[in-house]
């Protein structure tokens, strides 16, 4: 059992889903409706409005029931298809922490994922490994690639570079197209899958993996990520009821590793996506 302190005003079911963002909708709506929920020492059935200094206590078993899903793992490394809502690290409910809570894995992150970004993301088992995969990922040994929806139509492939500056303290970066004193190069390249309606799905190699990247830069272009509301169209968002980015990191790809890696060359891994 997990016990809290309320310290604003919220409906239970939100309150939930902030505390535990590694769940699904259903899995909220299953702990209020089993009575797995307790605020102010009372068994609660109803999604109720929580009010300042309320005490919520929660029973966790059905909560950690719902596992973080296996893509691959061997003595090295691990693949995990990340639920959107959860950090990879630095957080209470980080990815690193879940796994362990839910497999006893202490796993190390080589790369990151933006917290409402799901998809296949890969972490080290062994300092070693770890060492290893972040040299890989800065000599593009090996590829991440990505499903993204855009609205807008583009041209059937292109490479997009551009300079990107973050702003740590609003969480928020901004792109030029030339270079300027504290922006960085990024190189994206994109691939059109198909296009419908005023909506594309592009397949997207990320060859510089920096904060917001791919949101920014195709919004930078005219293509703004649907349900995309930081840097996107929140008007059409909300005209077609997406709020969520649609924004998957599908698939991973072993090209040239060296050392104790090296037998991961030639293996790639992906997930279906379905927007």
């Amino acid at each position: 059992m997990e016990e809290f302190v309320i310290k604003e005003e919220c409906k239970l079911s939100e309150f939930l889903k902030k505390k535990y963002p590694f769940i699904g909708y259903s899995v909220v709506q299953k702990l209020i409706r089993k009575k797995e929920v307790k605020v102010n020492n009372k068994r609660i059935a109803d999604d109720v409005l929580l009010k300042m200094n309320d005490v919520v206590c929660v029973y966790t078993a059905n909560i950690y029931s719902s596992k973080i899903e296996i893509v691959y793992q061997d003595d090295n490394i691990i693949i995990v298809n990340k639920p959107a809502g959860i950090e990879v690290c630095d957080s209470e409910n980080s990815l690193e922490k879940l796994l362990f809570l839910q497999y006893q894995l202490k796993v190390f992150a080589v790369h990151r994922l933006d917290m409402n970004t799901k998809g296949l993301i890969m972490l080290a088992k062994t300092q070693n490994a770890k060492n290893e995969l972040e040299k890989a990922f800065k000599n593009h040994d090996l590829n991440k690639l990505y499903l993204v929806q855009v609205f807008g139509t583009p041209k059937s492939q292109e490479k997009l570079v551009a300079y990107l500056k973050k702003n740590s303290d609003e969480s928020y970066v901004q792109i030029s197209n030339t270079a300027k004193p504290g922006y960085v190069k990024i190189l994206t390249n994109y691939k059109l899958i198909k296009s419908e309606n005023g909506i594309s799905t592009l397949e997207v190699d990320l060859l510089t993996g920096k904060t917001h990247q791919i949101r920014a830069h195709l919004a930078h272009i005219g293509l703004p990520v649907v349900g995309d509301d930081k840097y996107g169209d929140k008007e059409l968002n909300k005209k077609i009821k997406k709020h969520r980015q649609q924004l998957v990191a599908y698939k991973i790809e072993f090209v040239s590793l060296g050392g104790e890696l090296s037998y991961l060359n030639g293996k790639s891994f992906q997930i279906d996506v379905k927007f």
